[in-house]
């Protein structure tokens, strides 16, 4: 598949163009380019500070239908940020919030700066600024690259307050396994996958 820039030809040069006008900085990894991926180094100054910012900007290969990443290593806001990873949180979760018109530059510009508040600014006078979702930590927990563990979506489950899980999985690196079997709080088996799955992986792990 050919990368979106040249899917969709002159979505690059607007994208460059939307930096350009706020008066964004940047750079493109070339590393990254000549792997088919596009890449950038931000340096900005958000309206109302006096400070620059770093940024890195990270465009998926479905752009311009699903969003860019923003990872901005030199901040630590308490707020919409990954802890570890370092993204910005600069539109909702929801897909509606995002546009396949909407820019980089755009984004950063319009939105940066509400971020930046929650550094300085008592969190309970910004609540009409932010989305009221609140995002369990082990959402943010850290896990190897490309690992997966399949769990069948056919599965109908009926749980009472706890149960018990069946993992399968292989020793190899990235992780691989799938769900063999969920159980009730007794050890009774509610559902099972398919014998070929399981056999596809030796090892057995358990938990809640």
């Amino acid at each position: 598949m050919k990368p979106w820039w040249e899917r969709f030809p002159g979505r690059l040069e607007e994208e460059t163009a939307s930096l350009t006008k706020h008066g964004i900085q940047y750079r493109r990894d070339d590393l990254a380019w000549r792997q088919g991926q596009f890449v950038l180094g931000l340096t900005l100054t958000p309206p109302g500070t006096e400070t620059a910012v770093e940024l890195r900007a990270f465009y998926p290969e479905t752009f311009p239908y699903q969003r860019f990443e923003v990872v901005a290593p030199g901040l630590a806001l308490t707020r919409h940020q990954h802890p570890f990873g370092k993204n910005l949180c600069l539109l909702g979760r929801a897909s509606a919030n995002w546009s396949e018109r909407d820019t980089l530059g755009d984004v950063l510009q319009a939105q940066l700066p509400a971020l930046l508040r929650f550094i300085s600014e008592d969190h309970e006078k910004l609540r009409d600024i932010e989305e009221r979702q609140g995002e369990p930590f082990s959402d943010f927990y850290p896990y190897l690259p490309d690992s997966a563990v399949l769990v069948d979506t056919n599965w109908q489950i009926a749980l009472g307050p706890s149960g018990r899980l069946k993992l399968r999985y292989s020793e190899a690196v990235p992780f691989r396994g799938a769900i063999a079997e969920v159980q009730d709080a007794s050890g009774k088996a509610i559902v099972t996958a398919d014998a070929a799955l399981i056999q596809t992986f030796p090892n057995i792990a358990r938990g809640r």
